[in-house]
């Protein structure tokens, strides 16, 4: 008896035009696996992300003198820009905080409405004593123009002096400040609340150190003339280059005011 010749089944073949991905022992259209599509740009995406830009992204944040994190919190930026690159940002009575880096900005008033003029770092736990809200629970962990870091906190006097410069010239008024001022020459001075504060006006940044101790620093535009920030950004506090020792003295007093 003779067998009938089997016939061999064709192999099915993918749909031309149609790119498809073996699975094993079978062949999967895309068209019929949605999950393969996605599965795919999640890995395309991923292979588009190097190893050195998902560093960068983990990696604590820089502080540039004069400008503030790059991209996040910069001087000269509006509020709503500065919203729109990180999250839990609040104002508060003309200021703006942004907790992710830590820091508290001075919104400008008139022609420079809603920009930010200068913004503080603190690198320890802050809370106004006066004004709700206005609150830095995580302190700044990152670093300062790459050459000081925060990232452990405790950083003294000679740490920033080391980075950028040791300060000789000491202000013990405003008198005094004037003429370092009017050169923009870093200086030194003590501040009404009792902390001393280390001024480098050429560079755009001033440490506040208490007990030897850096709590906070404040990055702003350079200033030629160099007055302290504290000073010139208070509407009440108004500063005449003069000679008058009267008047010289009555602005001494009024710096005393609680910032």
């Amino acid at each position: 008896m003779k067998r009938k010749p089997q016939r061999r089944s064709k192999a099915k073949q993918p749909v031309r035009g149609r790119a498809s991905f073996a699975d094993e022992n079978r062949l999967i259209p895309i068209s019929r696996g949605p999950d393969l599509v996605r599965l795919l740009l999640a890995a395309l995406i991923l292979l588009g992300c190097s190893p050195a830009l998902m560093s960068a992204r983990n990696s604590p944040p820089t502080v540039q003198p004069g400008r503030g994190v790059r991209q996040v919190c910069e001087v000269g930026m509006t509020v709503q820009q500065v919203g729109k690159r990180s999250t839990g940002v609040t104002t508060r009575a003309g200021f703006i905080i942004v907790p992710s880096v830590g820091a508290v900005g001075l919104i400008g008033a008139r022609k420079e409405k809603e920009r930010i003029e200068n913004i503080t770092f603190y690198a320890t736990p802050y809370v106004h004593g006066v004004i709700p809200g206005l609150e830095i629970r995580v302190p700044f962990r990152g670093t300062v123009d790459r050459r000081l870091s925060f990232e452990q906190g405790g950083v003294s006097r000679k740490d920033v002096e080391t980075a950028f410069g040791v300060i000789s010239n000491y202000a013990p008024n405003l008198r005094a400040i004037i003429p370092f001022a009017n050169a923009a020459r870093p200086y030194w001075y003590n501040d009404p609340v009792g902390s001393e504060v280390l001024y480098y006006p050429n560079k755009g940044i001033h440490f506040n150190i208490v007990s030897n101790e850096v709590t906070s620093f404040t990055v702003f535009e350079k200033l030629f003339p160099a007055l302290p920030v504290w000073a010139t950004n208070r509407p009440k506090v108004k500063i005449n280059f003069t000679s008058d020792p009267e008047r010289l003295n009555r602005a001494d007093q009024r710096l005393t005011i609680d910032r």
